[in-house]
């Protein structure tokens, strides 16, 4: 988070899946564990080698509720 707070999406969903699309782009997708109707899934966008944007869709029994696009930059998660 801007904040600096972390979340760990491990702790958050369940039934978590990764893979990397057809254009090389690291996606996840995961169940929330406290609303199985709910199921997040997150991409990141990258220019030129390194990751500038980070998208998460949210969806409420498959219907798209939130998309949130956020600027990112690596940090060491301890």
């Amino acid at each position: 988070m801007r904040s600096g707070k972390v979340y760990r999406r491990s702790d958050q969903f369940r039934d978590i899946q990764i893979w990397t699309n057809d254009m090389g782009t690291p996606q996840w997708s995961g169940i929330w564990k406290r609303d199985p109707n709910k199921r997040m899934t997150g991409s990141l966008q990258y220019d030129e080698g390194d990751a500038n944007r980070y998208t998460e869709e949210t969806f409420d029994g498959g219907r798209l509720e939130t998309t949130v696009t956020s600027k990112c930059m690596r940090v060491r998660v301890p």
